[in-house]
């Protein structure tokens, strides 16, 4: 059960980043600089999933501990993000995807 809910954690994150990187077309309709942090924040949404996966593929300690890293400052960035838009449907997801994202990495842990 922990595998699998870890893989619809890093499937959610990817798709998330996707999303949020398409959006930004709607959301912004010329290029500036506000757009491409905005895509640069989707890319590194799409980094975090990655991340995970290669934690969960390859299940060594130094992809563990570089992946708890990249889960807790995701969390951390989520979490200010959220306080900051207070109810905003993207911040409220960012913040449950890294934080199962943050629970799964731990618990998948075998050494």
């Amino acid at each position: 059960m922990n595998l699998n809910l870890y893989t619809l954690a890093i499937a959610g994150t990817i798709l998330l980043g996707i999303v949020h990187i398409l959006s930004t077309f709607v959301f912004y309709p010329a290029f500036d600089e506000a757009s491409y942090w905005f895509i640069g924040t989707g890319l590194g949404i799409i980094f975090a999933g990655l991340a995970n996966y290669m934690n969960y593929r390859i299940n060594k300690p130094l992809t563990y501990q570089c992946v708890f890293i990249i889960n807790s400052l995701l969390l951390i960035f989520a979490l200010l993000l959220s306080v900051r838009m207070f109810i905003h449907i993207p911040a409220i997801l960012v913040t449950m995807f890294s934080l199962l994202l943050l629970i799964c990495c731990l618990k998948q842990k075998k050494y």
